[in-house]
């Protein structure tokens, strides 16, 4: 999968992340809160990983020309 790809499925996770947070907000159990709750965090959790994973590959294809003269 490619970056836009990537950042595609990042985008729909956050969007679900927003949405669970929304029914946590409005929930009236607490078994639908700290759902929506884990929910939300497992989304964020996970656009950090991308995030990182992305910066990670861009770091290695910049080091990659360097030390060669």
């Amino acid at each position: 999968m490619g970056v836009v790809g990537r950042t595609i499925i990042s985008g729909l996770i956050g969007i679900f992340g927003l949405i669970a947070l929304y029914f946590a907000a409005n929930a009236k159990d607490g078994g639908i809160y700290y759902g929506g709750l884990l929910i939300f965090v497992m989304a964020v959790v996970y656009i950090f990983y991308q995030l990182k994973r992305g910066l990670d590959e861009a770091e290695r294809g910049q080091g990659q020309g360097e030390g060669h003269a």
